[in-house]
Formats: structure tokens, sequence, C-alpha cells
């Protein structure tokens, strides 16, 4: 690129706030607390890197847009090429100043037993839904590059952001969707004398319409949308940290009853692995690991689910307390000092809970 190509000419900002809609797992890599720890700040405050935040937007883009000229495109994102390509967007951190994290429980089932595998409990911390961040993404144009085309990824993104894309881990369980709230657009045109100014003061007074047109994106997906009701009494455990409460209570999030996404798939897995092998499948397993994702530690291989579930709200339960005790399977006996409590939910006979 020469220096006349290289000569900025102007800057696009979009801001706004990104609110989640479901927990969000940021890990960090450290594990005093629980297995996952959310990543923090220095203030204690949980925060997405804008590494990990354009990551997984440049890779969703550019996996399920056509373009007709990626060359151009490679401009706003940057490229690892010869001619080393620097990326036109500049994104902060996305800060909150308020969040509440809590810890989940996990465990691994085996698929042939259908319990729990021993030593296989886990735990991780997840940021709750309702948290906002701060959202800041500056766009520098220069002579060489087509202010159109960044415009249309703009628009991309604010797009996908309405609740169709999500962050973190185990976002095919539902976890990490977003939504992007009090959305302003602005532009600065340095042949303008007064847009010159405005940026050198920072002036974002007030925003103007993205007119780019967001880029076609490929759907090729399979959706199932369906209403549940419990007819019985459903319990997906989260023990209490209130000595004065239950021994086992039903996971919430944000204080509202919810079906996590991990429960629902791991029963369909299940399911799924059931009907094949009675169906005497080849290779059943196989298949279900290609459909459901898989990860062998001993071979340090994984594959990545092709599923996604969406963790769900739970409406027209109460929970009530149950008194239980644990007995002996051999002896058919009650076990001493085996009382504990549990506060599974019941449904009201309305057909539409979950």
């Amino acid at each position: 690129m020469s220096k006349t190509e290289a000569t900025v000419t102007g800057k696009l900002i979009l801001t706004g706030k990104i609110r989640l809609k479901t927990p969000l797992i940021i890990g960090s890599g450290t594990a005093d607390l629980s297995n996952i720890e959310v990543l923090r700040d220095e203030k204690g405050n949980p925060f997405i890197p804008a590494t990990s935040f354009v990551g997984v937007l440049r890779h969703y883009i550019e996996e399920k847009s056509s373009q007709e000229n990626p060359t151009r495109s490679n401009y706003f994102w940057g490229a690892n090429t010869d001619d080393g390509s620097q990326s036109a967007l500049c994104c902060r951190d996305l800060i909150t100043g308020r969040a509440i994290i809590k810890i989940r429980d996990g465990v691994a089932i085996d698929s042939k037993t259908g319990i729990a595998i021993d030593e296989k409990k886990y735990d991780y911390e997840v940021v709750e839904p309702g948290a906002l961040f701060d959202l800041h993404m500056e766009v520098t144009v220069r002579e060489a590059f087509d202010k159109g085309i960044f415009k249309r990824i703009l628009s991309t993104i604010v797009n996908l952001l309405d609740g169709k894309i999500s962050f973190g881990a185990k976002t095919t369980s539902g976890f990490g969707r977003c939504k992007l709230e009090n959305m302003k657009y602005y532009e600065f045109d340095f042949s303008k004398q007064d847009d010159v100014w405005r940026w050198l003061n920072q002036e974002f007074l007030q925003g103007i319409t993205l007119d780019g047109d967001p880029l076609p994106i490929k759907q090729n997906a399979f959706i199932v949308d369906a209403v549940f009701s419990i007819k019985n009494s459903l319990i997906v455990k989260s023990y209490a940290h209130d000595p004065d409460s239950s021994d086992a209570v039903h996971v919430k999030s944000a204080n509202k009853n919810v079906l996590p996404g991990t429960s629902i798939k791991g029963a369909i897995r299940a399911r799924g692995l059931k009907i094949l092998k009675t169906l005497e499948w080849t290779d059943a397993e196989d298949m279900i690991d290609k459909l459901f994702g898989m990860v062998d530690e001993k071979k340090k291989e994984k594959i990545k689910s092709r599923v996604t579930v969406e963790e769900t709200e739970i409406k027209n339960v109460a929970a009530e307390l149950q008194h239980r005790i644990k007995i002996d399977r051999f002896t058919g006996g009650v076990i001493k000092t085996a009382l504990f409590d549990s506060m599974p939910l019941w449904g009201d006979g309305n057909d539409k809970a979950v």
C-alpha cells in the first residue's frame, strides 16, 4: 500500500450496550474457586476480551456470508499474509460495572449405564443474564479502503447481535446469547474540518443511520421449536449456599427456574444413542459424537457439536419440599444419618411450562 493509499480519510464508530440474554462463560484459566472461573478485571468485574468478541464475529461472518471480493473485507479484519494487512477495526474490551456471578454444578454421565462417572463432577462460574457490557468499535477508513463494504460488515454485526450469535464457552448449550441495545453509529469525514474537530474532541453527540445493507448469511439449519409441560416433578440439582435452605434445589438463572441447555442436550444425546443401538446401527457412538460433539482427554481430540439447545425458563410451576432417606441396596434398610431433603418443581396442570 502506497503512502497515498494509506492516508486516513475518516472514522466509523459503533457504540452500544451488550445485554446478556443467557448465562455467559468466559474462562480465565485459573481454578481457585471452581473448575472454570470467569475472567475478571482489576476491580473484580467480569469482562469480555475484545480478541474473543471480534474473533467470534469474524469467524461467523466469513464462514456463513458470501462475499464477492474477500480481499476487501480482509482490510476490515486484518490478514495474516505476506503483505501483512493491518486490521482497520479497533474494538475495546467489553467491560461492565455491575454483574452477578454464580457457580453451577455439572457431572459427566456414562452413556452405557446412565449414571454419573466417578470423580467426574465439576463446577463452573457463569455471568448471570441481564448484565450490560459497554461496546465501542472504531473503524479507520483509508484511501485504499472501500467504506461501503466496511459499513455492510458493521450492519451485519448489528444484525447478528440481535440474539443470533453467542460468545464464550458452551454456546451450543445455550450459553452466551446476547443482544445489542442503545446502538449508535457515527461517521467522521476528515475532508470536513468540523468532522476533524469533532473527532479530536471525541464529540459523540447524536448518531446517524447505518445505511449499509447486511451481508447475506447462509442459514442451513433444521430447527425444532416446541412447548412442553411437566407432568409430575422435575429437579436439576443446584446446591444452595444457605445452610437453612434445602439440601438440593432446582437450578435458577437470574432468580428464575430454568431448564439448562446442558441437561436437555445430555438427555437427547443419551436417548439418540439408545435408539441407534436398538436399531443395531453401525458406528452408533461415532455418529452421535459427530452430531453432539465429544472430548477425548486421552487422545486429545474434540469435535464441536452441530446441535444447539437453548436454555429455557420454566413457568407455571411450584417448588415443594420433600424429605428423603438413602436406602442400602444390599439390605434394603435405611442408611443411618443419611436423611436429606430436596425441592423439586411440580407442574400446576398448565400445558405450557417449558
